[in-house]
This record gives structure tokens, sequence and C-alpha cells, in this order.
């Protein structure tokens, strides 16, 4: 709703002016209408990773309907499960407003193959060049 109505009604999102937005993983698809909760991974030691909004930030410059990570994005080191035993798999990736808590996502994408397994003192990577979002 929020990409409708800022381009055809002008109306600007609450993510609009942010210098960072956020990306996060999650064991089953953030989906359609859901919220950077939905389906996170919750270990001990994960946080979402920043991601700087402008022309020489995380992202090469899209081209034919899809862009790609210019660096890599590292989270943080599993000390300790969560809610979800280990090993966790991440299989999705979001792209969000918030640094935690509830909030809007903007991009959500299945990571290729079995995606990243995550076990004590693993330190999960997406590495350059392997997240693609792509208009619909």
């Amino acid at each position: 709703n929020d990409f409708l109505n800022y381009a055809l009604r002008n109306v600007a999102p609450s993510w609009g002016a942010g210098a960072q937005l956020y990306i996060s993983l999650h064991v089953g698809s953030p989906a359609v209408g859901g919220n950077q909760t939905t389906n996170e991974l919750d270990y001990v030691g994960y946080a979402r990773v920043a991601i700087a909004r402008n022309s020489s930030g995380s992202f090469s410059a899209a081209g034919g309907g899809s862009i790609t990570n210019s660096v890599a994005f590292t989270f943080g080191k599993c000390t300790s499960a969560g809610a979800i035993p280990l090993p966790h798999q991440a299989i999705y990736v979001a792209i969000g407003e918030n640094s935690s808590g509830v909030g809007t996502v903007l991009f959500f994408t299945q990571l290729a193959g079995v995606g990243i397994t995550i076990n004590i003192n693993s330190k999960p990577e997406i590495p350059i060049g392997a997240l693609i979002l792509q208009e619909a």
C-alpha cells in the first residue's frame, strides 16, 4: 500500500525520509501484509543489520528491474537459541523500516538453495551479490 500511495497519490510513506532501512532473517515467509517480526529469527546475538540509503550504500544501481547487494550483510554471532530450537534455518530475507520490533516490510525474498543454517557460534552472512530484489 505504501508504494501504491507514494507512486500514485504522492503520499509519502513513514519510511520515506529515513537514512537507513534494516535487513532481517526469517525462518518462514514474512508474507504480504506481515511485519518485520513475522517468522523472524530470534537467537541470542541476533539483530537486524542497517542498510544505508544512498547512492554509494549497500546496493548497486538498479538495472533491468532488479538490484543486488554490493556489500556483505553480516549478522550477530549466535551464542544461544531463542524460542526456536537450533539449528535455525534462515530461508527468507526482509527489508523493513525499524531496527527492532514491529515495522513495515518493504521487500522480502527467499534465499537461494536451502538458505543459511545457524548454530552456536555461527555468524550468518549474506555475501556480496547474493541478495537480488526484483520489481513485480
